[in-house]
């Protein structure tokens, strides 16, 4: 929540810092790993994005089985 709230402020790097803080608790949090995705596009890390993509589409499919 901290994380969307910083996010929504505009405060980017807080943000980041929150979502980190959620998978380091959490590492199979779905929405945080995009989240963080969303970020390490933005810094041109295409390869780090895919990465967390791919962590959170595993997280998800053990969600639903």
């Amino acid at each position: 929540l901290r994380g969307s709230v910083h996010l929504a402020r505009g405060e980017r790097a807080e943000a980041e810092d929150c979502f980190r803080k959620v998978v380091y608790l959490q590492p199979d949090h779905a929405l945080a790993l995009l989240q963080l995705s969303v970020f390490a596009d933005a810094r041109g890390d295409g390869a780090g994005a895919a990465r967390l993509r791919t962590r959170a589409a595993r997280a998800l499919k053990g969600e639903i089985s």
